[in-house]
């Protein structure tokens, strides 16, 4: 597949929540707050974003045994600096090193900084407060929910984006620009109906399309040309998805679903 981000609409709101975080007003409210069920895209565009020439953030993820100094050790070495012992220098190093670079930070799982009463993101807001740098925190909706538990911090969120299934409009998206051959627009449909719009899913489902296109020498596969074919396997419920018969497919729509 090509090398490239997809521009979908989940990552456009992502990016408008940080140009939200970016005109802020308070310095102390710089934290956005991203949430979704799992497969949605949301890591995959923090890491993307984060990783970016012109932004350079920090990306770390929250791990179960998280502590403070857990946390702060693996901020400093992200950092690229030797890890110091005690909290007060690790601290103290990362403060060091971000008020020089203003570098923002992104936790993705940041359901594990809120064991013991959130006293590893409290280590982070107080660092952000300080330095009135950004934290993404990446999370599911339990995340959404817990954190509101917390004024503190719930108080500092300048926006929050909720990553929503995939459109069919966001998988055409994904196909032009991710796929080295043509996807025709039933194709599309269908692969958008055998993964109910999940990310990762529709990126193995274009996968094994280009796979196929380049096998049989075609500029642009059609969902006729495909028929038959697995499209995606759910290892969940340990069934083949496969593309449908065009005939089937118009049937299964003009009787109102799947």
């Amino acid at each position: 597949m090509k090398k490239k981000f997809a521009m979908t609409s989940n990552v456009q709101r992502f990016l408008a929540g940080i140009d939200v975080v970016g005109a802020r007003g308070a310095g102390e409210a710089g934290m956005l707050l991203v949430y979704g069920e799992p497969g949605y895209g949301k890591s995959r565009t923090a890491k993307w974003w984060a990783l970016r020439r012109e932004v350079d953030a920090i990306h770390l993820t929250g791990r179960q045994t998280w502590t403070p100094h857990w946390a702060m050790t693996d901020l400093v070495a992200a950092l690229g600096e030797e890890p110091q012992r005690t909290n007060e220098q690790l601290y103290a190093q990362a403060l060091r090193v971000l008020s020089r670079t203003h570098q923002p930070i992104v936790i993705d799982e940041a359901e594990n900084t809120l064991p013991d009463h959130a006293a590893v993101l409290n280590t982070f807001r107080d660092l952000t407060d300080f330095l009135e740098t950004t934290l993404v925190l990446v999370g599911t909706g339990e995340l959404e929910k817990a954190i509101k538990n917390y004024r503190q911090i719930s108080s500092r969120i300048a926006d929050k984006v909720q990553f929503l299934p995939a459109t069919v409009g966001d998988v055409a998206t994904m196909c032009r620009d991710l796929c080295e051959v043509g996807v025709s627009d039933d194709l599309v449909e269908e692969i958008h109906y055998h993964t109910n719009g999940r990310v990762r899913e529709i990126m193995n489902a274009i996968d094994r399309v280009e796979r196929f296109g380049k096998d049989n020498n075609l500029a642009t596969v059609t969902r006729a040309a495909m028929a038959g074919r697995e499209i995606i396997n759910n290892w969940q419920t340990k069934k083949e998805s496969k593309v449908r018969p065009v005939q089937t497919a118009l049937r299964a729509v003009q009787g109102g679903g799947k």
